[in-house]
């Protein structure tokens, strides 16, 4: 079994691999083949290939993806979920609601002025 610095070496040079992660800072935290990355990518994808990176690293078991999604690329889905928002709230004046299993994920109050 490698050593938390051993595989925290190896994910650190799989992701160097990654074309679409070039100049992108990723921390990476290892704890018995548990590896946990953070940082800021501009696009889901990006968010993705970083996850797939990792899990090509042996002695990866799970892979904690922290990375946060800034004023990239929305999923077909995410927009397609603002839009039926936008259809669903139209005629009320003030609704709740929360979206599991989305990224970037949403809940809260949306409020409609009149």
């Amino acid at each position: 079994m490698k050593s938390n610095l051993e595989l925290q070496k190896d994910v650190q040079e799989e992701l160097k691999r990654e074309p679409s992660l070039i100049d992108i800072e990723i921390e990476i935290g290892v704890e018995d083949g548990i590896v946990t990355i953070t940082g800021v990518v501009d696009g889901l994808s990006k968010k993705q290939a970083a996850t797939d990176a990792v899990k090509q690293v042996a002695g990866v078991n799970i892979v904690i993806n922290k990375i946060e999604v800034k004023d990239g690329e929305l999923s077909d889905i995410t927009k397609s979920t603002f839009r039926n928002f936008e259809n669903i709230f139209s005629n009320t004046e003030s609704s709740s609601f929360a979206v599991p299993y989305s990224n970037p994920s949403l809940s809260g109050i949306y409020k409609i002025g009149r």
